[in-house]
């Protein structure tokens, strides 16, 4: 009976510092792991929004180039 009081004292201690560790503390503004990360995942989908939109810019422009060379070829050796 002691050992499983011990044991849940322990227990109960361990789940209290993992939840610290998870779980943001405004009364210090400690961030806690789970919003450390919705943060990090917010600033790599911003990153990979802004990424996307460059290449899609720069393939167009990439075509856009490309066609129109294309089409100069094709009048100067018509």
């Amino acid at each position: 009976s002691a050992r499983v009081s011990t044991f849940m004292n322990n227990q109960e201690l361990h789940n209290h510092r993992i939840k610290s560790l998870l779980e943001s503390d405004p009364s210090t503004n400690k961030e806690g792991l789970v919003e450390e990360f919705n943060i990090l995942k917010n600033d790599f989908n911003t990153y990979k929004n802004n990424n996307n939109r460059k290449i899609a810019f720069a393939s167009g422009i990439i075509i856009a180039v490309f066609s129109i060379s294309k089409w100069i070829v094709t009048k100067i050796f018509q």
